[in-house]
């Protein structure tokens, strides 16, 4: 039978600036927790993004209602996204308390760089010269 070694999770550092305080936050740059998340909310920006296409013109008050409450929902996931990127510990630890006075702006930032850290690491481990 064939030994199979599997090796440690691989790493990024997420570096932010809080309040004035640098945070190094290690997150795990395999994760399929955070890769399944992060295709999630991108999924979802896409379909409010078709929806708004579609509806030219005047809007019922039911669609622009749902398109509004799929926004707001949109922006949650962001958080959530972050929180499962970078696991509940770090989360808690540099997060949690000061996470409702974070502007969703700054989620998005902050998921777009972790989303740029998954894509560097997929393209290293899948191209012809990474190694799987």
């Amino acid at each position: 039978m064939a030994k199979i070694v599997i090796p440690q999770k691989k790493t990024a550092t997420l570096e932010l600036n809080l309040n004035g305080e640098d945070l190094h936050i290690p997150f795990p740059v395999d994760s399929m927790a955070g890769y399944r998340q992060a295709t999630e909310v991108v999924k979802a920006y896409r379909d409010i993004a078709k929806k708004s296409e579609i509806i030219k013109g005047e809007v019922t008050e039911d669609q622009s209602v749902e398109i509004l409450d799929q926004s707001v929902a949109l922006m949650e996931s962001f958080r959530g996204a972050v929180r499962v990127a970078i696991r509940d510990e770090q989360y808690d630890k540099h997060l949690k308390s000061v996470e409702d006075d974070v502007p969703f702006t700054a989620w998005l930032q902050i998921l777009s760089e972790i989303i740029k850290a998954y894509g560097a690491y997929f393209q290293s481990v899948t191209s012809t010269e990474g190694e799987l």
